[in-house]
């Protein structure tokens, strides 16, 4: 049949073989609806899956109703843009909220366009950008950082870091190195090798030692222009 539009392509079993083909929603009480990959099923295919969960308390009509429910978004972390993958939803309206996580699985959308989606005041709709931000502050590198560099940049600035602290072989996650920090020396040379700052660019300018969280942010600004004495005292500012 010319241009894939043969019976099979329509046949149940040709549906079910493809989980993104079309949501699923079942009518109790209250619905679930999904489409896509649950977090499970994802990594079990190969996925470097992370899940952001959203419960409807969390949003403005959930506090208004007091409705109970959830909605759980599943993105590819492995890719720079966090493609969505997954929705699966537990709540009211379910069935109907679905089809926007439809949107976004089918066309792979980046989760950037999630949390910069607009809706209408007061809609369920909100989930989605809940469960975005859940996700954007538990991966190894935000989105702002993936705007900024590319993955193996930033995979490469993370085993620097690691091997800075001494902890390499011990961190299997960022959340592995929570309390831990490094020199501002150390993040100097980290930067310079990292083409970030020229050899002789703010030579030992010191500065006071950086978290994890600081140490990207250090890298972030340099990649946009500022000066490692700059940032020091930025960040000596805000200190007091």
């Amino acid at each position: 049949a010319g241009g894939g539009m043969g019976k099979t392509s329509f046949d149940p079993k040709s549906y079910l073989s493809d989980p993104n083909r079309f949501p699923v929603g079942i009518w109790t009480s209250p619905e679930v609806a999904y489409i896509g990959l649950t977090k499970k099923k994802a990594e079990e295919s190969g996925y470097s899956a992370v899940e952001g969960v959203a419960k409807y308390s969390e949003t403005t009509r959930g506090r208004v109703s007091r409705s109970s429910g959830m909605l759980k978004l599943v993105v590819d972390e492995g890719e720079r843009d966090l493609p969505v993958i997954g929705v699966s939803i537990f709540g009211e309206d379910a069935c109907e909220l679905v089809h926007y996580g439809m949107e976004l699985v089918q066309s792979r959308r980046p989760l950037r366009c999630v949390l910069e989606a607009s809706h209408a005041a007061v809609t369920y709709h909100e989930l989605y950008k809940v469960a975005a931000v859940n996700i954007d502050e538990n991966i190894d590198f935000s989105i702002q950082l993936r705007s900024t560099f590319p993955l193996d940049v930033l995979r490469l600035a993370k085993e620097k870091f690691i091997q800075a602290t001494g902890k390499s072989g011990t961190v299997s996650s960022h959340h592995d190195l929570t309390g831990v920090r490094i020199t501002f020396e150390d993040a100097e040379e980290i930067a310079r090798e990292l083409s970030l700052m020229r050899p002789a660019e703010d030579f030992e300018t010191g500065g006071p030692s950086l978290s994890y969280a600081e140490f990207f942010e250090f890298l972030r600004q340099l990649k946009g222009g500022n000066t490692a004495r700059g940032i020091t005292e930025e960040m000596m500012f805000k200190a007091m």
